[in-house]
Order: C-alpha cells, then sequence, then structure tokens
C-alpha cells in the first residue's frame, strides 16, 4: 500500500474518533426543530421529495451533527436524481458516528464509482473492511467489493484495443437479436430474435448468410422450427447439419424450456426431438454448445448439485447416447449464474458469460483454457470495453480464432440487445485454426460415398478425432495448426491416407479441400488392386527403423487384411540420392520393417510378402526436394486370393 493511500485512511480512521462526540439525536432538537423535522418525515411518506429537501436542509445548516436528518436529506437528493449533492452529504457525515454506517459506505462508495473515482471507492472499502470483525455477515460481499473495484480501476485505465461494428440492419433489428452460431465456413448464421407475439414477446431462431460485400442477407426466421412459443438460445454444429436449441412450454417439455435437436436433411430441418431426461429435467436447462466433434454437449442449469444458481454443465455422448450430465465445477461456476458457454474448435479455449466472477457490471464475458491436466485455468474477464457497466453476452469465436461475435446493449438507445463483430486481441485468441473439407467417391463410378475420416494429430500429447460423413459423402472438420495423420475409409474399400502439415505459412483463411477416391476390395480371386501409398509410414532418417508415429497405419493394414481375407505385398521405393545398390538395399529394409511389424499384429506370413525396388520407379521428377520426397514411398498391392 502507497503512502498516500496510508496517509488518507489513517486520517479517515482519526476523523471518526475525532468527530463522534458532535453527533446530534432527534431527542436534543427544540420543539420548533423537532416539528419540522416531522414535517419532513411526513413529506417522504408522502414521496415530496422536493419540499422534504427543503426543510432537510434548512435543519441541517442549523444541525450539522444531526446525522439523522443529514442521511435522509442524502437520499432524498438521490430521489431527485441531484448525485453530486448527495455524495457532498454523505462524505460530510461519514465521520458523524463511532463507526462508519454500512448502508452509507456503500452508497458512497457506488457514488464514486459513478464519476469514475475508484481509487477513492477502493480507500472507503479498504478502511470499511478493517472496521469488521472476522464472522460479520457483510465480510464476504466487501472483500468482493474490493476486487471488484480494484478490477474495474485497472481495466478502465487500460482498455482492451478492439472496434465492435453492428452486423447492421438486416441482422439487427428495432428488437434484440443475440446468440450469433456460425458454421465453420461461415456461409451461415443462425441466431435469436425477440419478436413480438400475442401475449408480449417471443424468442425465434433466424438464419442469414454472408452478402460477398461484407455485409448479410436479410435474415429470415426458421419456419420448420419456429412456433409460436419461445425458440432460441442454439448452437450450431461446425458442418451445419446439426442445431441444438432450446424450446419452451411444448406438450413433451419436462419443465418450462428443455434442450431440443434437429438435423439438416438435404435443404430442410427435421422435427426437434427433445434430448431427453439425461439432459432436460424438471430445472431450467439452455444455452446449449457442441463441441467441434459433435460429441459433447454444454448448457446451462438450475438444477441442483452445482456451484450456485445457474451453472454450466456438460454431456459426452458415448456408445449411441448422451452420459449424464456433469459439472464443470468451482473454477468455471461461481456461487451466483454462469451461461453462454462455447468451446471454440480448438477444444482448449472456453468462453462463457458471468455474474458471478469479478467483473465490469451486470454479466460480462470471461476465457478460461484447458491445462496439461485436462483442468480448466482460472476465467478471466475479456476487459473494457468487451465488457462494460452493461450487459454482455453469448460470444462466438470463427475457427480462425480472430474475428469475435458477440451480443450488447452498450451501443443500442434502448434496452434492446444488438449483434456486433470485432476483431479478437491476440492475448484473448484461441490456437489457430481452419478446416478439412473431404468429398468421397467410388473410384469406379465417381458416385459419392459415405465413409469415416480419422485425423490423428502427431503432438506430444497426440488427439485422435473421426467422424461418419453423411449421405452426400462430405465431411467438414475443424483441423489444428500441426501434423496431421488423416485416414478415410469404408467398408468393402480400400482406405486412404494422407500426412497433412500445417503452418503458419499455411493460408488458413480457405480450406483444405480433399476429393478422394476410394478403390473396391478386389473381389476376383488374383485380381490385384492398383498400388496403394502409405502415406503415413514413417523412418528415422536414412534408416529402416519405423518411427511410433506409423503405428495406427499398420494397424489399419492389419485390419484391411483380416477383414477381408486379402493378400498383400509391400514395396519400398527412393529418390536417387546415393549408389542404387545402397537406394535398393534401403527400400528392400523398409519393406521388410513394415512385413514385420505386421507379423508381430498377428498377420500370417502367407498372406504378406514385401521387396524393395529402390530408385527404379519413381512417381515424381528427382530434381526438387519435394519430387525426391514424393519418390521417397512405401506402398502396397492387394490380391485376392
Amino acid at each position: 500500500m502507497n503512502l498516500k493511500i496510508l496517509f488518507s485512511i489513517t486520517l479517515l480512521a482519526l476523523t471518526f474518533c475525532l468527530n463522534a462526540q458532535d453527533l446530534l439525536i432527534p431527542s436534543q432538537l427544540d420543539k420548533k426543530s423537532s416539528r419540522k423535522y416531522e414535517k419532513a418525515l411526513d413529506l417522504i411518506r408522502q414521496k415530496n421529495h422536493a419540499e422534504a429537501v427543503d426543510l432537510l436542509s434548512a435543519l441541517a445548516e442549523d444541525y450539522p451533527g444531526f446525522y439523522e436528518c443529514r442521511y435522509k436529506l442524502a437520499w432524498q437528493y438521490l430521489r431527485l436524481e441531484q448525485p453530486d449533492k448527495a455524495r457532498q452529504e454523505f462524505e460530510d457525515i461519514l465521520y458523524l458516528l463511532p463507526e462508519p454506517d454500512y448502508k452509507l459506505v456503500l452508497k458512497l462508495a457506488e457514488l464514486y464509482e459513478d464519476e469514475n473515482k475508484y481509487r477513492q471507492a477502493h480507500e472507503l472499502m479498504s478502511y470499511f473492511l478493517g472496521t469488521l470483525d472476522s464472522h460479520s455477515r457483510i465480510l464476504d460481499f466487501v472483500q468482493r467489493r474490493i476486487k471488484e473495484l480494484a478490477f474495474r480501476e485497472h481495466a478502465y485505465a487500460n482498455p482492451v484495443n478492439i472496434d465492435p461494428v453492428k452486423l447492421g440492419h438486416s441482422v439487427n433489428s428495432s428488437y434484440s437479436e443475440y446468440l450469433p452460431a456460425f458454421n465453420a465456413d461461415k456461409t451461415k448464421m443462425i441466431f435469436t430474435r425477440r419478436v413480438p407475439a400475442m401475449r408480449g414477446y417471443q424468442e425465434d431462431l433466424y438464419i442469414t448468410s454472408p452478402d460477398g460485400q461484407g455485409g448479410f442477407s436479410e435474415a429470415v426466421p426458421l419456419h420448420e422450427l419456429n412456433t409460436s412459443d419461445n425458440e432460441g438460445a442454439h448452437c450450431f454444429s461446425q458442418d451445419g447439419t446439426i442445431l441444438v436449441f432450446t424450446a419452451c412450454d411444448r406438450d413433451n417439455n419436462r419443465n418450462g424450456c428443455d434442450l431440443y435437436i434437429s438435423f439438416l436433411n438435404g435443404d430442410s430441418w427435421s422435427d426437434p426431438v427433445n434430448m431427453g431426461p439425461g439432459i432436460n429435467t424438471r430445472h431450467w436447462e439452455s444455452q446449449p454448445a457442441l463441441s467441434a466433434d459433435n460429441k459433447t454437449l454444454f448448457f446451462s442449469s438450475t438444477r441442483g448439485g452445482g456451484q450456485g444458481k445457474k451453472d454450466i454443465w456438460y454431456v459426452t455422448f458415448e456408445n449411441g447416447s448422451w452420459s449424464e450430465a456433469k459439472n464443470m465445477g468451482s473454477s468455471i461456476n461461481s456461487s451466483e449464474n454462469e451461461g453462454s458457454p462455447f468451446l471454440h474448435p480448438d477444444g482448449k479455449t472456453f468462453y462463457f458469460r458471468s455474474d458471478g466472477h469479478v467483473g465490469l457490471g451486470d454479466f460480462d464475458l470471461f476465457v478460461s483454457r484447458k491445462k496439461p491436466d485436462q483442468s480448466w485455468s482460472e476465467p478471466a474477464n475479456m476487459g473494457y470495453p468487451i465488457n462494460s457497466k452493461y450487459s454482455e453476452g453469448a460470444l462466438f469465436v470463427d475457427l480462425q480464432g480472430l474475428k469475435a461475435y458477440y451480443t450488447s446493449d452498450q451501443f443500442t438507445e434502448s434496452d434492446n440487445l444488438d449483434i456486433l463483430a470485432f476483431d479478437l486481441p491476440t492475448h484473448l485468441q484461441p490456437q489457430k485454426m481452419t478446416y478439412l473439407l473431404t468429398r468421397i467417391y467410388d473410384a469406379d463410378t465417381g458416385e459419392k460415398l459415405q465413409g469415416r475420416l480419422d485425423i490423428i494429430s502427431t503432438s506430444e500429447n497426440p488427439v485422435g478425432r473421426s467422424v461418419n460423413s453423411p449421405d452426400h459423402g462430405e465431411i467438414l472438420m475443424p483441423i489444428s495448426l500441426g501434423e496431421h495423420i488423416i485416414n478415410i475409409s469404408k467398408e468393402g474399400y480400400i482406405f486412404y491416407s494422407e500426412n497433412l502439415l500445417i503452418d503458419e505459412q499455411s493460408d488458413i483463411s480457405k480450406p483444405l479441400s480433399y476429393d478422394v477416391y476410394l478403390q473396391k476390395v478386389p473381389s476376383e480371386k488374383g485380381v490385384a488392386s492398383e498400388p496403394v501409398i502409405l502415406e503415413n509410414i514413417f523412418f528415422e532418417s536414412g534408416s529402416s527403423k519405423l518411427l511410433d508415429k506409423s503405428m495406427p497405419e499398420i494397424h489399419r493394414l492389419a485390419n484391411l487384411i483380416k477383414n477381408n481375407d486379402l493378400q498383400l505385398q509391400i514395396v519400398g521405393h527412393t529418390d536417387n540420392i546415393g549408389s542404387k545398390e545402397d537406394n535398393l538395399d534401403l527400400s528392400r529394409l523398409r519393406a521388410e520393417a513394415v512385413f514385420k511389424a505386421l507379423l508381430e499384429l498377428g498377420i500370417e506370413t502367407h498372406k504378406i510378402s514385401y521387396e524393395g525396388r529402390g530408385e527404379e520407379e519413381p512417381i515424381a521428377d528427382n530434381d526438387s526436394e519435394i519430387g525426391r520426397a514424393m519418390n521417397r514411398r512405401t506402398e502396397f498391392y492387394i490380391i485376392k486370393p
């Protein structure tokens, strides 16, 4: 604590002690003044605040130590919307009592804050804290208030560099719009609008798309899902085919508001289905958020067993059904209200709103990050002016982590909420992501296929994700920077593999697009497939020793043989660097390494063979490193025995 603050607090304490003897109580008034005071009290009861102020101010001038009169005078000034006079009155009588009055101190601190005098408010509350004993029922509140004031002084003095922009009249209207949600490629945005209804207002779902000129098309209601009751508080899957939303007062609700799920079939949404008792209870459930792989659903609920009033919970999709709901714990949830969860597709950055963590106003936006032990870090307030003394909520951050969308009333002339966008400051950004768009076809017919996409990130802590394609054969999956093992498979077909490296130089603003043509497993005896390159087989440089990250590919190869009763030949190839003899030996030894790995997985010897062909069969020129890398490969042929 600096000397200036210490001096201020010491002086304040001495003032209390020295002037308590000047205190005057009503029984010490003369008869005329007593009648005047009684009349002032009658005027207050009649809500005639102006005349009450005239009488009380005259009494206060005659009796400066009349605490009760001046206290009431200050509150009358507030009712007449004269906060400066109220603050002055509170300051003048602060020292009249032996100990500071609780309500007076809190109100005076609030008035200081309204004038952006955070240091004075902080000093006042800090002194007041020192007058409380350890068992005071208001101790926690006062400590919380001190933290708020310190944070607010710092936040307003150190604003975050953003420039929020409203999305325009095609999205924002004279009503409230909130909860914006995009699919991964940002071709669609769904949001909630509060519209007039027969009984006041109701919430409906609206959809819009970018117009290619920096704006959005005119938003239209999702008539297939909207009813005459409330639909909103929703989330949108990354591929744009799943919508989870809140609906209230339906016949199959467990209570007033439940979570429902709908799927996009072609151009239309399926009939929404109540998500069931594992998620919906007799309490309030709303504000869902899906993880990028659609296997974890976060939502806000008032159910018991949590940390506060409204908590954030989550369920996971396991073995065809949703698990029992789990609370996100005290690192995220407070003793008050948390909601509007949003897990960025990086799987590590969690945004939400809260009025329980220290903030600037009503509901503030916070960010928490997943730690190596899978727990969540202490939430960080996203700062001013993202947050304000008004209400903020429902943050959405795009896949690249650069643009954020949220809802606020701080830029509106009414109480209505608008959707705004801003460039997200670096320290608040998630891990950079892009997305992989894969289309699967039959190599012979060209028809689209349903298939499975598996991605393994080859980081220090490898993470695997899997997704099945819908009928149209397209899979859209978010993907992070780094090296990834890609595998696409379908029963009865030879799998396709790819090794993908996305670095800081990659253009993550555009999708990585793959058209994959799968070969059918040979059905006729003795017929060999076309050569299939094992893109995810890796060796130590200049060696035949397999790297550990090759094992997922070798396991897939083993399963292909086992599940289809196949014979397989493994062939090794090299570039033309070095002697032909050395290259031939290296290619043979590498093919043999794969052969031996398959034997260890239980493949019988008569089903597999191997050979090395050295540099004799290049598939690219050897004049560049890219070409030489393509020629250094391991491939296989399949034969139906």
